[in-house]
């Protein structure tokens, strides 16, 4: 560049550009932007003195989550974390090396990618991994895919975080949680956070339901996790239960502090019901394969999951069968409809941006590929499974049961 300090346009077009990172020589920007494909974010590079934007990476991708750009004064590289091609989604997310080659958790090990950071002055990062219930992070040398462990939080989990470098020791700082502690920020030598926030002062008065790990297994032998929240002054009988399903697919319920507008279980213990948060499959923190069960066949085996976690609530007299609902935002208000039109255990449900319609969400999303990938199907295939694994279509299937009408799908 010349040196002028003004303003001016590199991109233009109808396309989302965003997340700019400078390449280590600052000749350059990586950047993220749909104008590929709408709605599905690409790596991108361009330099500081215009010129076309060239794509980092030819194969096409569900979309990349989130980069970093790092490199030392005789190399230059690309590190960025992506989910795979809807064919293979949902899954985890991956590592990869410019074109790309895979440095992070592989699509065999049963932990997933969560968040990833360059560590200022060095050429290493820090990703977060995601197995079960927890989160912790990891120290990643790119050029050879070695991992090892730099902080835990036990007790709860981690949210963003951010490492720096101070004296040669490592600084981080993370936003944790626990099922008693709403998030804060914390910052300190790894495994010695102390809290530097109070944001959440104004719920100090309350004392939250009691959160503790909750383990089954599926019908077909699958080994399970999730969350039990009991509410706080919680007798020792059975007692009314709410089932609250994560959205996603792809996301999880961990041993972080769950009061959100899309995730209400503490709100409900507060109200004296127990909470069961179940991780069926489908969802992050168990790795690819376990991720990629839920393709073609949402509301199957995943519906399975979640009433058999019902089952072992009642069976070790937890949760109360004559006092059971359930609820859940995005893919978990999906499976609220869809289990109210499969059994009448639950006497109430709340659907909070759900699904209804498997193929009019194909027609209108901004993601029909992927939506299709979890469905089995399009409404322009024929016959298949997204019309009928729609809560509306089996309702209205269900009501028609007593004559001799029945839904038929003209291809």
């Amino acid at each position: 560049m010349d040196g002028s300090t003004s303003a001016f346009q590199l991109t233009s077009g109808e396309a989302r550009d965003d997340s700019p990172r400078w390449s280590p020589d600052g000749r350059a920007l990586a950047f993220l932007s749909d104008r590929a494909e709408r709605g599905t974010k690409a790596l991108y590079r361009i330099a500081v003195d215009g010129g076309e934007a060239i794509p980092l990476v030819k194969r096409r991708k569900k979309g990349i989550e989130n980069f970093e750009c790092d490199g030392g004064p005789q190399s230059s590289y690309t590190i960025f974390a992506m989910e795979p091609d809807a064919n293979d989604a949902p899954a985890d997310g991956v590592l990869a090396l410019a074109e790309p080659r895979g440095v992070g958790p592989g699509v065999h090990e049963p932990v997933c990618a969560v968040g990833l950071r360059h560590v200022p002055g060095t050429q290493q990062m820090v990703i977060g991994v995601a197995e079960g219930l927890t989160t912790r992070l990891e120290w990643l040398e790119p050029s050879t895919g070695v991992r090892e462990t730099l902080h835990v939080f036990p007790e709860g989990d981690i949210g963003p975080f951010a490492v720096g470098m101070r004296d040669g020791v490592p600084v981080v700082a993370a936003v944790q949680s626990a099922g008693d502690k709403p998030p804060e920020l914390y910052v300190g030598r790894p495994g010695r956070l102390l809290s530097v926030s109070d944001h959440h002062a104004a719920l100090a008065r309350y004392i939250f339901g009691t959160q503790e790990p909750f383990y089954w297994t599926a019908p077909d032998g699958l080994a399970l996790d999730g969350l039990l929240i009991r509410p706080p002054d919680a007798s020792a009988g059975p007692l009314p239960t709410v089932v609250l399903v994560h959205g996603g697919p792809y996301e999880r319920w961990s041993n972080g502090f769950h009061l959100s507008p899309w995730d209400w279980a503490q709100w409900i213990a507060l109200h004296g019901y127990a909470v069961l948060l179940p991780n069926c499959r489908g969802g992050m923190g168990h790795g690819h394969s376990f991720a990629a069960l839920v393709r073609g066949d949402v509301g199957g085996a995943d519906y399975g999951d979640i009433m058999a976690a019902v089952d072992v609530a009642i069976t070790l007299g937890i949760a109360d069968p004559e006092h059971l609902g359930i609820g859940g935002w995005s893919q978990g208000g999906f499976m609220t409809a869809w289990a109210l039109t499969q059994t009448d255990r639950f006497k109430a449900g709340v659907m909070g941006a759900g699904v209804s319609d498997w193929g009019m969400l194909m027609m209108t999303s901004d993601l029909p590929s992927f939506e299709a990938t979890l469905g089995g199907t399009r409404p322009w295939d024929g016959p298949g499974a997204a019309p009928f694994r729609s809560p509306f279509t089996d309702l209205l299937c269900k009501k028609r049961s007593d004559t001799t009408t029945h839904l038929a799908w003209q291809g």
